[in-house]
């Protein structure tokens, strides 16, 4: 019995540490004193705005419930592309998004490596936030046998926490936010954002391109052609994000040529999605 209260004490004392702020009872007024600049530094004047927050969102995040809890508390979401990240809520702030699932699938394939070195190639402050199911414990052990689903028969909670470790070895300057819920994660970004600057989505959406890329203004960021394209053989990440940029429609791509589609995105990967549109179905 004295085990189990020493090792309650050890855990409480390590749990995150929960940030709550209720808006249904704010004053309209207080909301908009919410948006004063209060930074002055290098002589600057105090300045109030009523522009609202503005969060970047990668599009194939709004699968997901937090896009439309963002919305709901006020923060403009902007759907994008995104190469890096998931979230980017200021100039300097990217967030990588990860269920335990995911998290336990990142690890397997060693995506998650590439995806925190990108991020730190890029932004000042890149964070990983793992977030956790509201109707579940906000814990690591009911999440064990998940790996056997996804492919990684050994890996349980306690090689979790080790690889965990490891990462941020690897990655001094990643930062790991615990949520234990879509609501707390809303919450979260909300309290990052405060007195920072706004993220640009076009910028958003160049970082991580191949150099040269360019992102129209005009350019419209739909979801069923990324998906469309994104299961052709030989359509990956930055080659998804060039043709997205340069082509105007799936059927652009589907009627190019092999040569016009080299000199886009290299020789292997035009050779693939030439041949996906082009070979007749009774090629070998």
């Amino acid at each position: 019995e004295k085990d189990a209260f020493t090792k309650l004490i050890r855990e409480r004392g390590n749990m995150a540490v929960t940030l709550t702020h209720d808006t249904s009872g704010l004053d309209p007024q207080e909301a908009f004193l919410r948006t004063v600049n209060t930074r002055i530094a290098g002589g600057g004047r105090l300045a109030a705005t009523a522009e609202p927050p503005r969060v970047v969102v990668d599009v194939r995040e709004f699968r997901s419930s937090l896009p439309s809890l963002l919305h709901g508390r006020n923060v403009v979401v902007v759907p994008c592309m995104l190469t890096v990240g998931d979230y980017v809520l200021t100039p300097d702030i990217c967030i990588e998004r990860k269920s335990v699932r995911d998290l336990i699938s990142s690890f397997s394939n060693g995506r998650l490596y590439n995806q925190a070195e990108t991020m730190l190639l890029h932004y000042k402050n890149p964070m990983l936030l793992i977030e956790f199911d509201a109707q579940k414990s906000f814990t690591l052990e009911p999440f064990a046998d998940l790996s056997a689903t996804v492919g990684a028969a050994s890996l349980h909670a306690s090689d979790l926490q080790s690889k965990l470790v490891l990462l941020t070895l690897a990655f001094p300057r990643l930062r790991i936010i615990w949520s234990s819920s879509p609501y707390q994660t809303a919450e979260i970004f909300e309290e990052l954002k405060k007195q920072q600057d706004e993220p640009d989505p076009i910028k958003a959406v160049q970082i991580g391109l191949e150099h040269g890329d360019e992102a129209g203004e005009n350019r419209p960021f739909s979801q069923v052609p990324q998906d469309m394209l994104r299961a052709v053989p030989g359509v990956g990440g930055k080659v998804l994000g060039r043709l997205t940029l340069e082509m105007g429609s799936v059927a652009d791509v589907a009627n190019a040529e092999e040569e016009v589609l080299t000199r886009m995105v290299g020789k292997e990967a035009a050779r693939q999605i030439w041949r996906f549109f082009n070979r007749s179905v009774f090629d070998d």
